[in-house]
């Protein structure tokens, strides 16, 4: 009998199986390590500090006391957007970035974008046209000036309250150029400046639902907060 001088191509069923298995627990590797890959990025996250929104503080006023504010009056505390550190890490309030966007409100609606470094407007602090000019509206006190964020609860005196570094438990406030809690409903103005004290962006925002704070580390784009203010914000005592 002549053998042909061809060999089988084929792949036994034995050597098929287990190339088979092979296959499979290599897919099975990948899977297990971008798995555990996305965990080490979630949990590199959660190492970040922790802050919470606390309110719109009104430094004491009401929408029924506002109206006894009149012009040049000086206050000795900052109104505007509080937070708080929890958690167990402290946060460095340098990074600190505060996106705030409304399609409507009492002001004109509006987006604006603040940082560490973008101090509060001078036009709003003592002696400045919009503190010689506006009554029965909170304006930012002395201290805030070449500030946006300070410690809160420290006396304009205590050097802490410019402290850059926020322990857990610790509250800061981003303070705002105007706080109007009855224009017809909560209401607070933003405003950058340039270095010459041109507006670069003003924005007017009411506390109405439609309005939407973000604050992120400026560095890591890390979201520490997104929030919809609304009137029930408003926190005159803390």
């Amino acid at each position: 009998m002549r053998r042909s001088g061809k060999k089988d191509a084929g792949v036994s069923p034995v050597v098929g199986v287990m190339l088979m298995l092979v296959v499979t627990i290599i897919i099975a590797g990948i899977v297990s390590l971008t798995a555990a890959g996305f965990m080490d990025s979630t949990g590199t996250q959660t190492d970040e500090p922790q802050i919470e929104f606390v309110g719109l503080y009104t430094a004491g006023y009401t929408a029924a006391t506002v109206s006894s504010i009149a012009k040049q009056t000086y206050q000795n505390e900052a109104a505007g957007l509080l937070f708080k550190v929890v958690g167990d890490k402290p946060v460095d309030l340098t990074k600190m970035k505060l996106y705030l966007a409304s399609g409507q409100s009492s002001g004109g609606g509006g987006s604006v974008d603040l940082g560490y470094d973008d101090p509060v407007s001078t036009y709003y602090l003592p002696g400045g046209s919009t503190w010689n000019s506006r009554s029965q509206i909170i304006l930012p006190p002395e201290y805030m000036r070449g500030y946006r964020i300070v410690m809160f609860g420290l006396s304009e005196d205590n050097p802490n309250i410019h402290n850059t570094i926020a322990d857990p438990g610790d509250m800061f406030i981003v303070s705002c150029e105007y706080v109007n809690p009855s224009s017809p409903s909560l209401a607070i103005g933003l405003r950058k400046d340039d270095a010459d004290g041109n507006t670069v962006i003003s924005a007017g925002i009411g506390a109405n639902g439609d309005a939407i704070l973000t604050l992120v580390n400026a560095e890591t784009g890390y979201v520490y907060v997104r929030h919809t203010l609304i009137e029930s914000d408003m926190i005159a005592t803390v």
